[in-house]
């Protein structure tokens, strides 16, 4: 099938859930912040770590989404209501090309034979400028990927080079 490990799980995790996969309501997004609550068990968003959060649980808990949906929207809500609740909370700037093409960089260059061999965690300390955390560094990634057209069957080296071709610098 030419699809890697990740994808396939991914794959199998959302069959039979249905999801919605446009904006998110205001009940979604408290409902989501509820969840995160009650797995981690902490109340305050500025202590809760995305990486300790499992997100499996957390979707089972808001219906209308699955995992990654949720792992991704959360790290943008905690952005934004950090920012709300403390306007000297760090700012970030905006998303470019340039990060874009670093990002390629990074991968390309990385010991990378999969996907799920990245550390975002690791890649996440390069773009500390822009990103809120290592999700919102995969999701730029995915956004690269999704314009590669069958990218989910190519190979990892196959795919980097593709979009390393697309967005030359």
């Amino acid at each position: 099938m030419g699809r890697d490990r990740q994808s396939v799980q991914d794959k199998l995790r959302r069959h039979g859930k249905t999801v919605k996969s446009r904006n998110w309501t205001a009940e979604e997004d408290e409902n989501l912040i509820k969840a995160v609550q009650e797995v981690t068990g902490l109340q305050n968003l500025e202590e809760i770590k995305q990486l300790e959060i499992p997100w499996r649980t957390v979707a089972q808990l808001v219906p209308t989404r699955h995992e990654e949906q949720c792992r991704a929207h959360f790290s943008f809500l905690k952005r934004s209501k950090l920012q709300n609740i403390d306007d000297n909370a760090s700012k970030f700037k905006k998303w470019r090309k340039e990060e874009s093409h670093r990002l390629i960089d990074i991968l390309s260059n990385g010991d990378y034979s999969f996907e799920t061999d990245i550390d975002w965690n690791e890649v996440n300390q390069s773009f500390v400028d822009v990103s809120p955390s290592a999700s919102y560094i995969q999701l730029q990634f995915y956004k690269l990927k999704s314009d590669i057209p069958d990218f989910h069957r190519k190979s990892f080296s196959d795919l980097l080079e593709e979009i390393s071709s697309s967005h030359k610098h």
